[in-house]
């Protein structure tokens, strides 16, 4: 999992807000690990890209799945880096986007909905919620 948190910092003696690139993965145990963060003054290709190769020059040495956000610069870094993993859509940041679709009134509905087809047990429950989704 790839993100990117945002801190006020003081650079030239003015308070910024600047993303701080963060990587965690899962060992082969099941546990949860920081691989790397890094302070940077922008997300953009060229920050992750340099994360990606920090980790990389530590020992990162196989990424079986990416999971993040539709940043661009993100999903072009990861591509370059680890060329032909697999990538997954972080499923907060995509119900978050198709939310921001949605009139207040209607959010909580669709939000409980959505939670119906990522907590379904199999593929085939999962696509007749969707479908009803699609249908309301």
């Amino acid at each position: 999992m790839t993100d990117a948190v945002y801190f006020f910092v003081r650079v030239n003696h003015q308070v910024v807000s600047c993303p701080v690139l963060i990587m965690a993965g899962v060992d082969s145990n099941g546990h949860r690990k920081i691989l790397g963060a890094d302070n940077t003054f922008e997300k953009s290709y060229q920050s992750y890209k340099n994360h990606l190769n920090r980790l990389q020059e530590r020992g990162l040495k196989q990424v079986d799945l990416t999971i993040s956000d539709d940043h661009k610069g993100l999903l072009g870094a990861q591509q370059e880096i680890f060329t032909h993993t697999p990538h997954q859509r972080c499923i907060c940041h995509f119900m978050r986007n198709v939310l921001s679709y949605v009139p207040y009134k209607g959010k909580a509905n669709l939000a409980g909905y959505l939670k119906q087809v990522y907590n379904s047990p199999n593929q085939e429950m999962a696509t007749t919620v969707a479908k009803m989704i699609a249908q309301k």
